[in-house]
């Protein structure tokens, strides 16, 4: 729930699956569900649309390509 101080509200639910990768710890693999919904549930409430990194390069890779 995102609360303004003049008193209006936006409440969003995200659901997130913790998956099993066999590669992390299961306390990892907790914290990494957790990161991954809050990130996404900030972006519903406050309605942020962000470009998906799809390749995994950072900017300067991209630009000396």
């Amino acid at each position: 729930m995102v609360c303004h101080k003049a008193g209006h509200s936006e409440e969003k639910t995200f659901r997130a699956v913790i998956e099993k990768s066999g590669h992390m710890l299961p306390i990892q693999e907790r914290g990494a569900a957790l990161t991954y919904a809050k990130r996404y549930t900030l972006c519903l409430a406050f309605g942020i649309a962000a470009d998906e990194d799809t390749d995994g390069l950072t900017r300067e890779q991209k630009n000396n390509n």
